[in-house]
């Protein structure tokens, strides 16, 4: 079974640059999901399918603004599904 990442975001003003979602191993970074710009004032829930890792890894959320203060960007309820050790 694969391993997918839930998690909500918010997103809202002139401001906003980009969320990413990276996973980091031994040997590479790979961007599994991206959203940018002002998503308006609501929380928006992501689905981030992960797959099957069979090394240690760890998951990294990246954000970045424009030139403008001007905006806010949130994460919350982070959740996993499908995750277990390697047998």
């Amino acid at each position: 079974r694969h391993s997918s990442q839930f998690f909500r975001y918010h997103m809202f003003g002139r401001g906003i640059g980009t969320i990413r979602v990276l996973v980091q191993s031994e040997t590479r970074s790979t961007e599994m999901w991206r959203m940018s710009r002002n998503q308006g004032d609501k929380w928006i829930q992501a689905v981030v399918p992960i797959g099957h890792i069979d090394t240690e890894y760890q998951i990294e959320f990246v954000g970045t603004r424009s030139f403008s203060v001007v905006g806010d960007i949130a994460i919350d309820d982070i959740q996993y599904q499908n995750c277990a050790y390697p047998r």
